[in-house]
């Protein structure tokens, strides 16, 4: 019934009394954080709130006062050529004194749906129908948030209904799948062992969403 396509992997580092001015092309290139052949796709964004670099493989990398994001699409890609989290761990080992505070592992999904492009999908299988459906002129926009609580994480599911327009074809509509796994390290006494354990086992946070994505876009209501 639907179809299935992982579009990006975030991964978000908490940093505490992070100065942005800090990024730079140079400053990745000559740390070897990014390869020195890695071309920029636009010029980079600097200044005293944020700083941007974008390299022309999809790749960025975003600073502000209290964290890092680490961006890299994903359509078309195996596990096996994904490079944002060892992006992410040279930077950790670059900077091994900074002040990291946790670490969130965020993907998002678009999932195609069939047939007519009125957001029912929310409506139809996840939420009991009601007169609440029937208020005001347009159909009621709608979103779901999940938390799943695990041994040593924790896992925020969105789902939200939302329509897309592709090249040379109608609006489509989709559901928004996007999850966020949260690992905080306040208190770890050896902080940058755990940020590597988890920077090493991102695979395993998006498989798991998945599998949870699969859960939700296959539920009836009965």
């Amino acid at each position: 019934m639907f179809t299935l396509d992982l579009q990006e992997l975030a991964i978000v580092i908490a940093v505490k009394n992070l100065d942005p001015t800090l990024l730079s092309p140079e400053f990745l290139h000559y740390s070897n954080i990014v390869p020195a052949d890695w071309e920029l796709a636009n010029a980079p964004i600097r200044n005293a709130q944020a700083a941007r670099v974008s390299f022309q493989n999809g790749i960025s990398l975003v600073v502000q006062s209290d964290r890092i994001t680490l961006v890299e699409p994903l359509l078309g890609k195996s596990a096996e050529t994904v490079q944002v989290a060892e992006i992410a761990q040279r930077w950790i080992n670059v900077l091994p004194s900074l002040a990291y505070q946790g670490i969130g592992i965020n993907t998002r999904t678009l999932v195609a749906l069939p047939g007519t492009v009125n957001q029912t999908y929310l409506s139809q299988n996840l939420l009991t129908a009601g007169d609440w459906l029937c208020e005001g002129t347009q159909p009621v926009r709608m979103g779901l948030n999940l938390s799943y609580t695990f041994e040593s994480k924790r896992l925020n599911l969105s789902i939200n209904e939302a329509t897309v327009q592709l090249p040379e074809q109608e609006q489509v509509a989709v559901v928004v799948f996007s999850g966020n796994f949260d690992y905080e390290l306040a208190g770890d006494v050896a902080p940058l062992a755990r940020l590597g354990k988890i920077l090493s086992a991102w695979s395993a946070d998006v498989e798991q969403f998945c599998c949870l994505k699969t859960l939700t876009s296959a539920a009836q209501r009965h």
